[in-house]
């Protein structure tokens, strides 16, 4: 069962992650482009794909979607506001989103993983709150 206090915390993180990420636009005059449609279903997912592959294949498999061009969806940016939603920054050139991946995949303390799972998973939940802030083009 999800706390909603430690998923409130990632709030602000989160509506910042989400423009950081490219999936929120902000325009010229501070407004927000819609949200392509597609990342609230991708946000949403995340959570049963975790479930169903366990989280190192679920954030490999989301990395493995990187944008074609920068306004296509992609998972890869969801992974890239999760990371951003839990403070993590570029290190030395590798993008957070890879960054991320890494640290699963290299490490193999059962009790790490957990505490990353734990921390990744409310991560999503802040953004998939926070994304239905914005207004989402469902075409």
């Amino acid at each position: 069962m999800r706390n909603p206090k430690i998923i409130e915390q990632y709030f602000s993180k989160a509506n910042d992650a989400l423009i950081k990420s490219g999936i929120v636009i902000r325009k010229l005059d501070g407004t927000y482009e819609p949200i392509i449609g597609e990342y609230e279903g991708y946000i949403a997912g995340f959570g049963a794909t975790v479930i169903n592959m366990g989280i190192k294949p679920a954030v490999a498999a989301y990395c493995a979607n990187p944008p074609s061009k920068p306004d296509k969806p992609s998972k890869k940016k969801i992974i890239k506001a999760i990371a951003l939603t839990l403070g993590r920054q570029m290190v030395n050139n590798i993008e957070v989103e890879d960054k991320l991946l890494d640290d699963l995949i290299s490490n193999n303390d059962i009790e790490v993983i957990k505490e990353l799972k734990e921390n990744i998973v409310n991560a999503s939940v802040a953004l998939k709150i926070i994304l239905r802030t914005f207004s989402i083009d469902k075409a």
